[in-house]
């Protein structure tokens, strides 16, 4: 229980709304997965067991970390990529990078939708 509690506080202190500096609330994360607020707390604090699939699944969804990371056998393969990629969105935060890449992914996903419904030339 220990292994899904640091991960699950690993993914709320890195995945934060819009790329900010204040960490997802238990509220919001407990309204959009479909469980009671004081439920996040007590996963958060490793008061309860593992959650059943369904909450995990809906919690790495939410975080969008790869299906199976907060699963207690995980796949270390699973596991060592989600947590390189924690620490990149944590280095380009703490280098006051990670706004700018999140623009420029923006920029970059409108304008290939943009181009998208341009019609062909006849």
């Amino acid at each position: 229980m220990a292994a899904f509690t640091r991960k699950l506080n690993k993914l709320f202190r890195t995945v934060r709304p819009d790329g900010g500096d204040v960490e997802y609330p238990n509220k919001e994360v407990a309204a959009a997965i479909g469980i009671s607020d004081a439920q996040v707390s007590y996963l958060r604090r490793g008061k309860r067991g593992i959650p059943r699939a369904r909450i995990l699944r809906a919690l790495e969804k939410f975080f969008g970390a790869r299906k199976g990371y907060l699963d207690p056998d995980a796949d270390p393969t699973i596991t060592g990529k989600v947590d390189q990629q924690l620490a990149m969105i944590d280095w380009l935060r703490e280098n006051g990078l990670l706004q700018h890449v999140i623009n420029e992914c923006v920029l970059r996903l409108e304008t290939h939708e943009a181009e998208a419904d341009i019609p062909a030339a006849s």
